[in-house]
């Protein structure tokens, strides 16, 4: 049996050229009798745009336009996005009002950069096609390509009202982050890093995705709780970072600037130095260690750890500046006169020149 299978299927495709020679001569029905059989066995979007022109010609609408649907779709999953909107053209044509085809061929101008008719045919799709999550999705990226930002964030809005999927959920709040950023309004960036870091544990994107989201998303928004003077919640999602993944180097550097700023000095001492002794290239890590033994007027560490600094970053223009203050503090105007102008040839910018 399955050889007879395969002998008809060889006996199809040696028997197809002749078969396309001579539909000429036959009427449209009995070409689409032919592409009955081939589609059959080759269910290709050429075939079903062909006998979708057939159906079109005898007046059969409604089997037209499923063929140029199916034409359609067939050619948008092997990326020939032009003959797939001829064949959604073709839909449209005998069903205005078709939704789902409108949502197609608003993917496929997307895909061909036509961001304007992409978004005019997701608006057509919103009148009558289901899965208006999808539609709303689709749209807001392409407002958001048009850097219309108020109606892109608007369309996720409808996104995470309607959508029950985890992952589109993640997308459109993680795309509202960026509009937000844009937009420059640090409490609605908040906003959406508390829904992402509600929404993290149920990804379907596995374990990899959540660690590297977590991470992102905790220090995302401990530096936006900085921003905006909110040192204690910035330093608290720093904590529960660090408790979460406590080999977190970066997370133990920020917290290290934060404890500093607050004058916690011996907390933020201990971050600086977790830090360099993970670090493969510390240099720049003495440098921030040096400057709170500074602010704790113990000179000597941090003249030691600007020191270290220098011998391992050289062009570190910051940790001349730290010990240029050091050498001014301990009277040595020459020392730190030579490294505020060392400070200057690196680049750096001269803090309180000593006199």
């Amino acid at each position: 049996m399955k050889a007879k299978i395969i002998g008809l299927i060889i006996a199809v495709g040696i028997m197809l050229p002749c078969v396309q020679a001579q539909n000429k001569n036959l009427s449209a029905a009995e070409q689409i009798k032919q592409l009955d059989v081939m589609l059959a066995f080759r269910p290709t979007a050429w075939n079903h745009f062909e006998r979708g022109e057939l159906h079109a010609k005898l007046g059969n609408k409604a089997e037209a336009g499923n063929d140029f649907f199916k034409s359609g779709k067939l050619y948008f999953n092997d990326e020939s996005f032009s003959s797939a909107l001829k064949s959604f053209d073709r839909v449209i044509e005998l069903f205005p009002d078709h939704g789902e085809t409108y949502f197609y061929r608003a993917e496929t101008h997307s895909k061909l950069a036509n961001l304007q008719l992409a978004a005019n045919d997701y608006s057509k799709a919103l009148l009558s096609y289901s899965k208006k999550a999808d539609v709303y999705f689709g749209r807001a990226k392409i407002y958001s390509k048009q850097e219309k930002l108020a109606l892109a964030a608007e369309d996720y809005g409808q996104v995470i009202k309607l959508s029950t999927d985890n992952q589109t959920l993640l997308d459109s709040h993680l795309a509202r982050v960026e509009i937000y950023g844009k937009q420059n309004n640090p409490n609605l960036i908040i906003g959406e890093l508390n829904s992402i870091i509600r929404l993290l544990p149920a990804s379907r994107k596995g374990a990899y995705y959540m660690v590297q989201m977590e991470n992102w998303a905790y220090t995302t928004r401990a530096k936006i709780y900085h921003m905006i003077n909110k040192l204690d919640l910035a330093i608290a999602d720093l904590n529960k970072l660090i408790e979460m993944y406590s080999d977190n180097t970066s997370a133990y550097h920020l917290r290290g600037h934060y404890l500093h700023e607050k004058k916690e000095y011996d907390s933020a001492i201990a971050d600086f130095t977790k830090v360099i002794a993970a670090s493969e290239k510390p240099g720049h890590f003495y440098k921030d260690r040096a400057k709170v033994y500074f602010d704790q007027n113990k000179f000597g560490l941090s003249l030691a750890d600007a020191n270290k600094a220098i011998e391992l970053a050289p062009t570190l223009s910051e940790a001349f500046m730290v010990r240029a203050e050091v050498y001014c503090k301990q009277g040595n105007k020459t020392a730190a006169a030579a490294d505020e102008k060392k400070t200057v040839e690196l680049g750096g910018k001269v803090v309180g020149k000593c006199q």
